[in-house]
């Protein structure tokens, strides 16, 4: 009887013990506010990432979404895209998911936008190598990206060996054309090309098109969001993207959404579009 009590009462204290090493996560963390990392410095510039925690602790590591901001590869912060998209952001957040917003070079002073994807590119594998120290999910890695963002988005998932789960693109031009009977030009985006490619190269425009780059070793699932009204990037660019992608049967998602032109807070059901765009990015980060 004597050996019977010592070994329960071993039991019990192992389980104790057992219990201390494993504590549950918290609901929430203690701090929900931004917290700037630098990731990168080059050409004498530091370059920073936003690590802005869930609002609500859901899963011990998180599933996180890279968010990059637009602006014609020569202007626009990370800033911007928080304000602009902040009730995809708070949602987002508040079901569990890490959002993390990335500075980038601009274009200019003889930069293109391929220092752009180099630093976006960076940015993603950063997160990745430094995925314990900050709570992030690497497998459940997603990317979002606005007007020349989404192209860099969509440049990361499909340069970047499957490291991007999820990517959603918001009127990312994928077709780069100098002639005006193209379907895909634009007098906006011909200007921002002009600014922002190599204009010695033709072949620089081609480079810049993801859809170039798709394939069926591609295992990134996509949303693709395009305004019926956008007259900067007109929807022929994501139904570029969409076809041929689905040509490779890639698991892609298509939405043309009526009435909504190029500037997305001033759609009148944005709060609505925001929230239908976050419940597929949670749904298809957490399968």
């Amino acid at each position: 009887m004597t050996k019977l009590i010592a070994a329960l009462l071993a039991a019990i204290m192992l389980l104790v013990a057992a219990a201390g090493c494993s504590q549950p996560a918290p609901d929430q963390y203690e701090s929900t506010e931004r917290n700037e990392i630098v990731y990168k410095s080059i050409d004498g510039t530091d370059l920073g990432l936003d690590i802005f925690y869930p609002t609500r602790r859901v899963y011990s590591d998180n599933p996180t979404v890279l968010v990059i901001h637009g602006g014609g590869w020569i202007s626009g912060t990370r800033d911007e895209f928080y304000r602009d998209f902040e009730p995809m952001i708070t949602e987002l957040r508040s079901r569990g998911v890490t959002v993390v917003g990335v500075s980038y070079r601009l274009a200019v002073d003889g930069r293109t936008w391929r220092d752009c994807l180099d630093d976006c590119e960076d940015a993603l594998e950063f997160l990745i190598d430094n995925a314990d120290s900050y709570d992030i999910d690497v497998d459940n890695i997603g990317v979002i990206g606005y007007s020349a963002g989404a192209q860099l988005a969509l440049m990361c998932a499909v340069e970047t060996d499957d490291q991007v789960k999820y990517c959603v693109s918001l009127s990312a031009p994928t077709v780069f054309s100098d002639s005006k009977d193209s379907k895909y030009y634009s007098e906006a985006l011909s200007y921002y090309i002009s600014r922002a490619f190599d204009n010695e190269s033709t072949y620089d425009m081609y480079k810049a098109s993801p859809i170039i780059l798709l394939s069926r070793r591609c295992k990134t699932d996509f949303l693709i969001v395009n305004g019926s009204d956008d007259v900067i990037i007109p929807p022929a660019h994501s139904e570029a993207f969409y076809n041929e992608a689905i040509s490779f049967a890639i698991d892609t998602e298509l939405m043309i959404v009526d009435d909504l032109t190029h500037i997305y807070p001033i759609y009148p059901d944005f709060a609505n579009l925001c929230s239908d765009i976050a419940d597929r990015i949670v749904e298809n980060l957490t399968d």
